[in-house]
């Protein structure tokens, strides 16, 4: 996948326009597998965060519902999901979750997937 710049002072690291295609790839790539394709929703960045910008996973979010709606994909809504409990949840300044958020979102993945192996 193209357009990938690395910068770890918070600046953006794919330009839209260029994730819209790479998702778009992806999907295009996966669904030649034939298995079920569950999107999950990125997690917020909090401030401080080294190499992200806090609030682009709403942005980018919005570009990848819409992808996944087009593509008729499952999505799992993991943004909403951790964001009432964040604080608890995530490591401050960092993308990253504690031990216990990382179950917490586990949980959550793991219904979707039961989800969509029951259909």
């Amino acid at each position: 996948m193209k357009g990938n710049k690395l910068d770890l002072n918070g600046k953006q690291v794919t330009e839209t326009a260029q994730y819209r295609k790479n998702l778009v790839e992806l999907i295009t790539r996966l669904k030649k597998t034939k298995a079920t394709i569950i999107w999950c929703m990125t997690t917020p960045v909090p401030e401080g965060s080294n190499g992200r910008k806090h609030g682009d996973a709403a942005h980018y979010n919005t570009i990848a519902r819409g992808v996944m709606i087009q593509h008729d994909i499952m999505i799992n809504e993991l943004h909403r999901y951790i964001s009432p409990t964040l604080e608890q949840h995530q490591r401050p300044a960092n993308v990253h979750f504690t031990p216990e958020g990382s179950k917490h979102l586990a949980k959550n993945v793991a219904k979707h997937i039961n989800k969509a192996l029951n259909k």
